[in-house]
């Protein structure tokens, strides 16, 4: 039967609309059907939203009318899913380009869904992934399935474990002289290692269920991972590696760690499937192009200085940039006009930069996603101004907050509580009075450190400093209980900072470090 002519994206989806969308690893098609819209979640705050469903549905060419009749909602197997739908609430409420209209045929389903999520990217598409895990070995399937929810004990390195387990970390694999012990469990789809292991990568070659590697302090100066294309998650440990070898398949690479300056990937197609997540490194102006020509997606954190005109040179292909400061600042910002194929821009906590230095509406025919969280307030403003007609014709998710005026950069650019300042689980008043306390103390610790007699009287100032620290804190806290999980580690982390610091300008002090930060943890209530 031959192919549904190709129709013209919908503006405006409607219930029932069925979608393809290319993958940009197989050239193979997926669908989705928009099931609901307008309020398609009883957790929706109002405005438009849709509710996308993915089909059971893979083809080499557009679907045709036979395709359409046979497809059915997808039933997720695969990985940690269980058996259930892929059926969520996408953000923005803007079909992707990258979909094209085929059809509206009844929705599959028309109940709600409470789920959320982002579009399936063409390098993300479920029903591919579940095809593709349906491919694995037999056995080895089987297996994964009878141990689903079974829950049984057993020792293994020594260590009580469960045949359910899905994760095994380095504690379990420095007991295990043989990796092939970890056939025992049955539903093992991540490793993590740390330490010289010469045979992981032979043993995950011939283990086609782990998808994740985790691999740290492995000592390496070559690292060849062809041959194992099941794995799709890799981050590793680059210190001293020189030379890297990945699969065709990798889907995500995370390097940790201190970068050789001769580090040279060597990755299919240029690494054209491959999301990169990097060290602020990758980009010094000292070190060796690391490879990877036609990168798709980068992401570079922890930012003190960048220059983006190195990053546009050597990754020109690059369809997604996200770079987040510590704070820190930008260089030659204006070099992202010489990225045709951007489809997504995230910066925060970035600033360096002028109205001037940013690409006009335009310049960028693909542009879908344009998130930007504590900038320079005149470029935010004249990012607002300036691209706002493409948001309001639905091409465009733009996003703009925490504009930065130039007084607030005087005040916070290196204060690591700055992050505070907007933050929905942090109220204003909070923000300031953390950001005030770190001020004067560093103010205060700065003259004392100076000092040319400031060892002997060290000790007993930290001490003061900890008690008083863990004091503000607890009296701030009392009444609403704010802090939690993450502010608390912001706070201990700023505390460890300054003593630190101490320490390293007045060694013969001898500042007990690890005293310290217990009587901060003793002190305090959050």
């Amino acid at each position: 039967m031959p192919t549904l002519p190709q129709s013209t994206r919908k503006i405006a989806p409607r219930p029932g609309d069925i979608f393809a969308q290319r993958s940009a690893d197989t050239g193979r098609y997926c669908a989705y059907q928009i099931t609901l819209t307008e309020n398609a979640s009883p957790h929706a705050r109002g405005g438009k939203t849709l509710a996308l469903l993915s089909l059971d549905w893979v083809g080499d060419a557009l679907p045709t009318e036979a395709d359409l009749a046979a497809m059915r909602p997808l039933n997720n197997t695969r990985y940690y899913w269980g058996h259930g739908l892929d059926y969520r609430i996408v953000t923005p409420s803007v079909v992707p380009a990258t979909f094209q209209f085929i059809a509206n045929r009844p929705s599959l389903v028309t109940k709600q869904t409470t789920s959320f999520g982002g579009w399936p990217p063409p390098s993300s598409q479920a029903a591919e992934q579940e095809a593709d895990w349906r491919a694995r070995d037999p056995e080895r399937l089987r297996r994964f399935e009878a141990a689903r929810g079974s829950g049984r004990e057993f020792t293994l390195a020594g260590q009580t474990v469960r045949d359910t387990f899905t994760h095994a970390g380095p504690g379990l694999l420095d007991g295990l002289a043989n990796l092939a012990e970890l056939d025992k469990l049955p539903r093992l789809l991540e490793l993590e290692a740390r330490g010289p292991r010469p045979d992981l990568i032979a043993y995950l070659r011939t283990h086609d269920l782990l998808h994740r590697v985790i691999w740290n302090a492995h000592g390496a100066r070559a690292l060849d991972f062809r041959g194992v294309p099941h794995v799709h998650d890799l981050e590793l440990d680059a210190t001293g590696l020189e030379t890297l070898h990945l699969h065709d398949n990798l889907c995500s690479l995370k390097l940790t760690g201190t970068l050789h300056p001769r580090l040279r990937i060597h990755a299919h197609d240029g690494g054209a499937r491959i999301r990169l997540n990097a060290p602020p490194s990758i980009a010094d102006t000292d070190r060796a192009d690391p490879g990877l020509p036609r990168l798709a997606t980068i992401r570079i954190e922890g930012i003190d200085k960048l220059d983006l005109a190195l990053i546009v040179a050597r990754h020109p292909a690059l369809e997604t940039l996200s770079i987040a400061g510590k704070p820190g600042t930008l260089q030659n910002v204006s070099a992202i006009s010489r990225l045709p194929k951007l489809r997504s821009l995230y910066i925060d906590d970035l600033f360096g930069y002028a109205p001037a230095d940013i690409p006009p509406p335009g310049t960028h025919p693909r542009l879908a996603e344009l998130w930007l969280e504590s900038i320079p307030a005149d470029v935010a403003t004249h990012i607002k101004k300036n691209y706002a007609p493409l948001k309001k014709t639905a091409r465009l998710d733009l996003q703009v907050r925490k504009p930065r005026a130039p007084e607030w950069l005087a005040d916070n650019l290196d204060n690591p509580f700055r992050a505070w300042d907007g933050d929905e689980f942090v109220t204003p008043a909070n923000a300031r009075r953390a950001a005030a306390l770190y001020k004067k103390t560093r103010a205060e610790l700065r003259v004392r450190l100076d000092s040319p007699d400031a060892a002997p009287a060290l000790p007993e100032y930290l001490e003061q400093l900890v008690r008083d620290w863990a004091a503000a804190f607890n009296t701030w806290d009392k009444r609403t209980n704010w802090i939690e999980t993450e502010e608390r580690e912001t706070i201990c982390e700023v505390v460890d900072n300054l003593l630190a610091e101490a320490a390293r300008r007045h060694p013969a002090a001898n500042i007990d470090i690890a005293k310290l930060s217990s009587l901060f943890d003793e002190l305090r209530d959050f």
